[in-house]
């Protein structure tokens, strides 16, 4: 077995995690606690607690040996997700959780980590300029399984953010020119055929960002809230537990989707571009080790999980500007749920790892 560098520990990776959860129980508390007292504080105070001991766990082992399980891993996650369209209980019009007591698990959050994990690992093990025909599909089979059931399970929001991870890797594997502009002609005609395939509300939450003011009291009432509690907050915000919009309930899942309102109403434009820093300063210091890294499946998986939560970032921060349409993407970690939180910690505990091994063969 390798032996740890523990001088390669990133301390500036946990500090931020750590400040990013004390944003969350902080606005969590204050956007709950009117109608739902301290419960949805003390649920998250333990899911972020495990996640953290989950992050410290994973630098005892040597992610060297964690390319070895994932076929098995891969394996299991996909009959998990099959598991689960048959046992699993709805939520929010998606069947994707599991019910143990009064704890409900999301297993395809933790899935998509292993997801990448195995994209990544076979496209490590490609050595050539650029991708062929067959890397693409087999690629391409890899990912469809489990977004497929993904999708069956009627959570689209989760299956469409392992699309851009798999998109960075194609760039990163290698696309000729040809193939390139092919996907690109490829990728409109099945956003329009897609169209078709669409439920109607959710047809109409993407109309509805083009048309705001379109049944203000139905399909945009989020969006309009989300926009006037944003714009309330100012320069400094409101205040913690002062706002109008987040505090009072005027805001539907404040506390999961549409923290970033909340927190831009109560603590303004400074707490809502802090908030962003964190998340840049996260992927900046995951990425910037990579430069002198010849290890293909680090450099992989590294991407490959900020290209997921980047998506995670950009979509959910749109959604509460009204940029984008409402999907169920949430802010992770500072977004209440326990699944997302867990894989958020479990992704950068594995990118962290791989710099404690950095220098070791």
């Amino acid at each position: 077995m390798r032996e740890r560098d523990w001088r390669n520990f990133d301390i500036s990776i946990p500090i931020t995690l750590f400040l990013m959860m004390i944003i969350s129980w902080t606005e969590i508390y204050f956007s709950t606690k009117n109608n739902f007292g301290n419960t949805f504080l003390i649920k998250q105070l333990i899911w972020g607690s495990i996640g953290f001991l989950l992050f410290f766990i994973i630098q005892f082992f040597d992610h060297y040996y964690l390319n070895y399980s994932i076929p098995f891993l891969y394996g299991m996650s996909i009959l998990v997700l099959i598991s689960t369209l048959f046992f699993g209980v709805e939520k929010h019009g998606a069947k994707s959780w599991f019910q143990l007591g009064s704890i409900s698990i999301q297993p395809s959050e933790i899935i998509k980590i292993i997801v990448i994990l195995t994209l990544a690992k076979y496209f490590s093990e490609i050595s050539v300029k650029y991708l062929s025909i067959s890397n693409i599909l087999i690629s391409g089979v890899i990912l469809f399984l489990p977004v497929f059931l993904i999708v069956l399970q009627r959570d689209l929001g989760t299956a469409l953010t392992l699309l851009p991870v798999y998109f960075s890797f194609l760039v990163l594997g290698g696309l000729k020119k040809k193939v390139i502009v092919i996907s690109i002609i490829l990728s409109i005609f099945i956003g329009i055929g897609g169209w078709h395939f669409l439920k109607d509300y959710q047809k109409q939450r993407i109309i509805a960002v083009f048309n705001p003011e379109m049944d203000p009291t139905g399909i945009n009432y989020q969006t309009i809230q989300s926009v006037v509690a944003i714009g309330s907050g100012g320069m400094l915000g409101k205040g913690l537990g002062k706002g109008s919009q987040g505090a009072m309930g005027f805001i539907p899942e404040r506390h999961t989707d549409f923290i970033f309102s909340v927190i831009a109403e109560e603590m303004g434009f400074v707490g809502g571009a802090f908030v962003l820093l964190l998340y840049f300063f996260l992927f900046y210091r995951s990425l910037i080790d990579l430069f002198d890294s010849t290890d293909m499946f680090r450099i992989y998986s590294t991407v490959g999980f900020v290209s997921l939560y980047m998506f995670h970032l950009f979509v959910n921060v749109g959604m509460a500007l009204g940029f984008l349409p409402v999907i169920g993407i949430p802010l992770a970690p500072i977004s209440y749920g326990g699944s997302s939180v867990i894989s958020f910690f479990i992704a950068f505990g594995i990118v962290e790892n791989f710099r404690i091994y950095k220098f070791l063969v």
